[in-house]
């Protein structure tokens, strides 16, 4: 079992998987070093400056990376960052993930609960979205 963190992606609006290198990086890396389950813990800021509009090119740059993993038992697993919120929730947060997280465990929804756990082998993460205030200036 091999876990990778993946932080601040700030995907815009006008990312793709062609324009956006980290993607191809990431599922090289993958394919030529794990041939085992690797868990993907993506913390926060997928989006830029909650622009609900670029989780369109998140969907399509995490069904690319989905498409080029088929051959590796692979989980994503997200949670929340500053720049996630948009106009002051997490709906097209929830939106995406729901979308694109594993199956192996319940689809984390921090609009209801800010803290989760998920076990992963011997392994118990904790994931807390420290936006309890509301306050999540840019």
């Amino acid at each position: 079992m091999k876990i990778i963190l993946l932080t601040d992606l700030h995907i815009t609006k006008s990312s793709s998987p062609s324009n956006s290198p980290w993607v191809a990086h990431l599922c090289e890396f993958i394919n030529c070093n794990f041939g085992e389950s690797v868990y993907i813990f993506v913390l926060g800021d997928i989006i830029n400056c909650g622009d609900e509009n670029a989780f369109e090119s998140a969907n399509h740059i995490f069904d690319h990376i989905q498409q080029q993993l088929k051959y590796i038992d692979h989980h994503f697993f997200f949670l929340p960052g500053n720049h996630d919120y948009c106009n002051g929730n997490l709906d097209a947060f929830q939106r995406f993930v729901e979308l694109h997280q594993s199956r192996k465990a319940a689809v984390f929804d921090f609009r209801t609960r800010k803290t989760w756990s998920i076990s992963v082998g011997e392994i118990n993460f904790i994931a807390t979205d420290s936006i309890n205030d509301g306050k999540y200036n840019l």
